[in-house]
């Protein structure tokens, strides 16, 4: 595999994203860092170069959200992570804290980057579930439902009551020493899954049609969530890579949002993914669902419930997003719309 496609798989490019940050997010200008209460600029990728003695080993790539820039660390393959909004660069201390454990391994660190293993191995969960047939698609889908609950292990029952403070350091280099192993606290001023689903429930207040009852069902799940953890927020064939060989995958997540909740929000992404045109074959959610309830532990109807709430979220950001030309993100909205309907659909017992 060439280096660019290399980067490509470390950023999830041959999947959709499941969070559209609106125009401001992407701004790369200073915002106000809303854990510290101080103004907060992108740094600069090749500080980062010179300070870890990093080596380029790749064309980089510049997305709305972080510079990824493939390097040498020490002789070995890595991956330079540099954030240009918040949220990415707290996804980076979710990485720190996690210390490898279902997380791609950070090989160093500071407070605003992060040098992660490069994945190299030869299997990818995009290729299985596009190329071979309903068998892969399953298997990739419990290969997303054991990485999940790897990382909801870390740290389980977390509870509520720790997000929102100030935020501490994360992990054991937070001056930009190697990463070691992560302390039992998760990092403190996680989002709740409550300010998540901001946008869904105040965009739809009185609305009737499926996206009123999207929040509906939101508004009720959030209201009694059940074992709370930890989540990584962005779970898809895109941001579960192989760190492997040939000889045996060693899965591991990238990319993770900064989120704290229902342990059953993690997999309802997955249904949407690793395309539209896959999402809405016919008999597949159905399918699917069966397959995340049985190597999950979930419920079926909370499930479908979950699924119902998100794409009702995931439709409002794609809506939103003036980044995209207008077709294409009216596009993207109606096919995880649809995979909502035929969620409603099977929680009524109508077959989809």
């Amino acid at each position: 595999m060439h280096v660019r496609e290399l980067v490509e798989v470390h950023l999830g490019l041959c999947a959709p994203p499941a969070r559209v940050e609106s125009a401001a997010q992407r701004s790369p200008g200073p915002t106000v860092d809303p854990v510290n209460d101080h103004r907060w600029t992108p740094p600069d990728p090749e500080s980062f170069l010179r300070r870890w003695d990093l080596l380029p080993d790749g064309p980089a790539i510049t997305t709305p959200s972080s510079h990824v820039i493939p390097v040498r660390y020490r002789g070995a393959p890595a991956m330079l992570k540099v954030p240009r909004i918040l949220e990415e660069r707290d996804g980076g201390r979710l990485m720190v804290w996690w210390a490898g454990r279902g997380a791609a391994p950070v090989l160093v660190h500071d407070d605003d980057a992060i040098v992660l293993e490069r994945a190299l191995g030869p299997h990818s969960l995009t290729c299985w579930a596009l190329s071979d047939g309903p068998d892969g698609d399953d298997r990739a889908t419990q290969v997303l439902c054991a990485v999940a609950g790897e990382l909801h292990a870390t740290g389980r029952a977390v509870g509520l009551a720790r997000t929102g403070g100030a935020a501490g350091t994360s992990g054991a280099a937070g001056t930009g020493g190697a990463a070691g192993a992560a302390s039992d606290a998760p990092p403190e001023g996680l989002v709740t899954l409550e300010r998540w689903f901001a946008d869904l429930l105040a965009g739809t207040a009185g609305h009737e049609g499926f996206l009123g009852q999207a929040a509906g069902t939101a508004r009720a799940l959030l209201d009694h969530q059940r074992e709370v953890v930890t989540l990584h927020g962005d779970i898809h064939h895109g941001n579960v890579l192989d760190f492997g060989d040939e000889t045996a995958a060693r899965w591991r997540a990238i990319d993770p949002k900064f989120l704290v909740g229902d342990r059953a929000f993690d997999y309802a992404n997955i249904v949407c993914n690793p395309s539209h045109d896959v999402a809405r074959t016919p008999g597949r959610l159905a399918r699917q669902v069966s397959v995340i309830c049985a190597a999950a532990g979930l419920d079926r109807a909370r499930l479908l419930r979950w699924i119902v709430a998100w794409t009702g979220l995931s439709a409002t950001w794609y809506l939103g997003d003036t980044w995209l030309p207008h077709a294409e993100r009216e596009a993207a909205a109606a096919a995880v719309l649809g995979v909502g309907q035929d969620a409603l659909a099977l929680l009524e017992g109508r077959g989809v």
